[in-house]
């Protein structure tokens, strides 16, 4: 795609990378903001160096997230936004995408989660979709871990992240070594107990930041990329951090 975007939820699969939906600004700079999310949905192979697009979202987002689990890719989370005067429409609905049919798919639309969030993370573990954190759309934060059963088609109520309701907002979620951790706004670093009952405290970063990607490097790591911090603004600093 040639249409600048922010916000794009991205993942690894099969040595591809695939990107969906996203945000972008229609106004010049120095205007009062545009912004518009966008349907776009592509996978990029790093063989041939060349992005191909694929079956378009069933409706623009913006402010969700995506994993994938068992060659199936999830989205959930987000609105629409519309453009500056309009009022963005927050979703209801979550789908899925059979990868193993990658340009011959279709969007499949999946139970509606019980709670609508955007600036969620998403973790993909056990045979489940964990959906964690956020924002409610009367614009509170919430450290809600909502637990979708694949086989089953079910979502569940799962453990909320412990601490300030603000460290579910726009964390990252990453499964590593058959457990699944999440970073937030504090600076911890929290693993779902072996029971998946509670989350369990396992290491602190060094930058505080949200709004970011923590994703796993060799030997059980993880590098921590971008996002924001609350007191100093932009984090420009990679960080490793070793799983424990």
């Amino acid at each position: 795609s040639s249409t600048p975007l922010q916000g794009v939820a991205m993942v690894s699969h099969g040595g591809k990378l695939y990107r969906a939906g996203g945000f972008t600004a229609r106004n010049k700079q120095g205007e009062k903001k545009d912004l518009f999310s966008t349907d776009e949905f592509s996978v990029f192979d790093p063989q041939t160096k060349e992005w191909t697009v694929l079956p378009h979202l069933p409706e623009p987002r913006s402010s969700h997230d995506i994993a994938v689990l068992n060659d199936k890719l999830y989205v959930v989370g987000g609105w629409s936004m519309q453009g500056n005067g309009n009022k963005s429409v927050w979703h209801q609905t979550a789908w899925v995408y059979d990868l193993a049919q990658e340009a011959s798919g279709k969007w499949m639309e999946i139970a509606k989660p019980t709670s609508i969030r955007r600036a969620l993370t998403l973790g993909a573990h056990q045979g489940k979709i964990y959906a964690i954190g956020g924002m409610y759309e009367e614009g509170s934060t919430t450290t809600e871990t909502l637990v979708y059963d694949a086989a089953n088609n079910i979502w569940a109520q799962g453990p909320d992240l412990p601490g300030e309701d603000g460290d579910g907002f726009g964390a990252s979620a990453f499964a590593e070594g058959g457990k699944l951790y999440v970073s937030g706004i504090s600076g911890k670093l929290h693993r779902l107990s072996e029971d998946g009952q509670q989350w369990e405290e396992a290491g602190e970063l060094a930058h505080k930041r949200f709004f970011h990607r923590m994703l796993p490097m060799q030997d059980g790591q993880f590098i921590l990329v971008g996002g924001s911090n609350m007191k100093t603004g932009k984090v420009k600093e990679l960080e490793v951090l070793a799983s424990p």
